[in-house]
């Protein structure tokens, strides 16, 4: 097992490309480096543990939404020096380094590279949420195909968002936002209203931020035998399931 230190080398099939289509889906992760993701965990959990667990979901979140017919798949990594990593993990995958700055900054960098490549609707959704349906992601698409929605945003159970999907740049949703509590929705529907954007929302879901949410997940594939088979057998490995 890798030692605290070490970045975890958890995957081992390359992610294959979708074919080019006019939307785009980006997983926003960080590198599953040990000590560095997925810290909330910790306790209980191990650093490297937790690693290998936010591997595990990040796969897992490729696979699903790879599912999706004309949608391209892209990764929003960051530390940028992890791109070779990245480049033998996720072959056929686009590979987008964060810029600097707090996630807001982030967010509104990766909505503008992506823009400036010519998709006409881009949904970014984190690396936590291994069991999310490819439908929501779909029907966030089918929402921004509408000329009556500027903006989609999937609401988490924790006051947070799971998805945003925009058709061109909106800086001023992603500024001035609390990240990391439970207002970011609530802000960034203020911030929405205030630049006069339109909104639709998707269901509620779930991501994976703390140990509570780590049981939640656990007792969710107790019942469902084929979904995220990298972070069920992480799971079974810990333990919890």
């Amino acid at each position: 097992m890798a030692s605290s230190a070490t970045f975890v080398d958890a995957w081992r099939e390359p992610v294959t490309a979708r074919r080019s289509g006019p939307f785009a889906v980006v997983v926003v992760t960080k590198s599953p480096r040990s000590g560095h993701v997925k810290t909330r965990l910790c306790p209980p959990l191990a650093p490297v543990d937790a690693a290998l667990l936010h591997a595990a979901f990040l796969r897992d979140t490729l696979d699903r939404v790879r599912l999706l017919a004309d949608v391209d798949v892209a990764v929003a990594y960051t530390p940028a020096e992890d791109r070779p990593r990245f480049e033998a993990t996720c072959a056929g995958v686009m590979l987008l380094p964060q810029s600097d700055g707090d996630l807001g900054t982030r967010l509104a960098a990766i909505f503008e590279t992506l823009c400036a490549r010519g998709f006409r609707g881009i949904v970014a959704i984190g690396a936590d949420t291994p069991t999310l349906p490819p439908s929501f992601v779909r029907h966030a698409f089918d929402l921004l195909s509408r000329a009556e929605v500027d903006v989609v945003l999937g609401p988490a159970h924790d006051g947070g968002y799971y998805l945003i999907g925009l058709k061109e740049p909106e800086p001023a949703l992603f500024r001035d936002i609390a990240w990391s509590t439970d207002r970011v929705y609530a802000l960034t529907m203020d911030r929405a209203a205030e630049a006069r954007l339109r909104t639709a929302c998707l269901p509620p879901w779930h991501d994976v931020d703390t140990f509570v949410d780590l049981r939640r997940l656990a007792s969710e594939l107790a019942t469902d035998g084929t979904t995220a088979p990298y972070t069920r057998a992480q799971l079974v490995q810990l333990g919890l399931l």
